[in-house]
């Protein structure tokens, strides 16, 4: 009985001897593969962060390449206008009087001012001389500054007093660089603006080329240097190409997720949001502050805005463009128009402007659109064709309205 026993129990113990040894090897075999999952996983990091990284550069340089084709254009354009205008009236050869009577029509009238500014003690004297200028029209005393918005001759010659040029440079070649200077930033913006629409540097090559070809019908840089509209079109064409990237989706793809987007379709990491943000951010300070140059330089800015603001409003009601950014740009544009009322001594033309009746016409129209939930993404084609004529309607029902009660 004793040698059974301890047979038994050798037995028991070269069972339970197997069984440990059996888990020791399924835990070295776990470690193992746990170990193999951390080195696979260390190895695909490194693989993931290669093209995020080519990518990364591959941008930047994109970036690059566009920013100096854009500004290469600008210059060379600068350069083309310089040499024709030197050709054209042989300006280079010809003395101070003759080169001032080169300007053709009234355009000359606004260079006069700009050499009176220079003639002037100070800068703020000549300023003063301007807003009571008892020598343009006879027997009247005007404030030339605002009636004839001569805020660019004010801005050379503070600038050419500033950076003591009058030594280095004559003060009717500082004037005319000034020009060409702005003409070479509108191809530039025209550039941008057609390289952020199509995504590739092409398109703005082929935008500027068709300009330069068209340049007859686009400007009068080459009729008459000293006319308003070719000192405020630069700052118009700027203003378009911050409202084209400010209205794009792809500078507020995480800031849109109320406006109607899928929140699984929106990239949340932290690089993205914050790159997102501010570059919105940036194109809404660019566009409020090219709305304010464009609408102070040029008497007639407020109609090019009020067109641009009623295809906003198509596109409104259409569902193409989020009403938040609608608001935000119909803000930047009243707050352009109240700085330009103050800074032209209260200019009553801009009361009655359309561009004022749009803004305060759209405020109860989408008050009215939202009481009456007309959700414009909803129905067929036909019930959004009607409900988009219904608000068009609307807007520009109270345009006229508010317009007649300001006049």
């Amino acid at each position: 009985m004793a040698e059974i026993r301890c047979r038994k129990s050798a037995a028991l113990e070269g069972e339970a001897a197997e069984e440990s040894r059996s888990v020791a090897a399924e835990e070295e075999e776990e470690r193992r593969e746990s170990g193999g999952d951390e080195d696979g996983q260390e190895r695909v990091q490194p693989s993931k962060q290669k093209p995020a990284a080519a990518s990364l550069l591959q941008s930047g340089l994109r970036m690059i390449f566009g920013a100096m084709a854009a500004v290469a254009c600008g210059m060379l354009y600068a350069g083309y206008l310089s040499g024709f205008h030197d050709r054209k009236f042989w300006f280079s050869s010809r003395q101070e009087l003759e080169r001032e009577a080169s300007f053709p029509g009234g355009s000359g009238l606004y260079y006069h001012y700009y050499k009176r500014l220079l003639a002037a003690p100070s800068f703020s004297s000549g300023f003063y001389e301007l807003t009571a200028d008892n020598g343009t029209v006879s027997g009247r005393t005007i404030n030339a500054v605002e009636r004839l918005f001569l805020y660019p001759e004010l801005i050379t010659s503070f600038l050419y007093r500033v950076t003591g040029s009058q030594n280095r440079v004559e003060p009717v070649s500082f004037y005319l660089g000034s020009v060409f200077g702005l003409q070479a930033v509108c191809v530039s913006a025209l550039f941008v603006c057609s390289w952020a629409l199509s995504g590739t540097c092409v398109a703005g090559m082929l935008a500027v080329s068709w300009f330069v070809i068209n340049r007859q019908d686009a400007s009068r840089v080459e009729q008459g240097v000293p006319l308003r509209e070719n000192w405020a079109l630069p700052f118009f064409s700027c203003q378009v190409a911050a409202l084209t990237g400010f209205l794009s989706r792809s500078t507020g793809s995480a800031s849109e997720v109320g406006s109607g987007s899928d929140p699984a379709a929106v990239d949340w990491s932290p690089s993205v949001v914050l790159t997102s943000v501010s570059l919105q951010m940036f194109c809404y300070l660019m566009l409020s502050a090219c709305s304010f140059s464009f609408l102070l330089l040029w008497e007639l800015g407020h109609y090019f805005l009020f067109v641009q603001g009623v295809c906003l409003v198509l596109l409104d009601s259409l569902g193409l463009v989020p009403p938040r950014k609608t608001a935000d740009v119909y803000r930047a544009y009243l707050g352009s128009l109240v700085l330009v009322y103050l800074a032209q001594f209260q200019n009553a033309s801009l009361l009655g402007s359309p561009l004022l009746s749009l803004l305060i016409g759209s405020v109860p129209a989408r008050y009215f659109q939202m009481k009456m939930k007309m959700k414009m993404k909803m129905g067929h084609l036909g019930a959004r064709v009607m409900k988009m004529l219904l608000h068009v309607q609307l807007v520009f029902s109270c345009i006229f309205t508010c317009s007649f009660l300001v006049k």
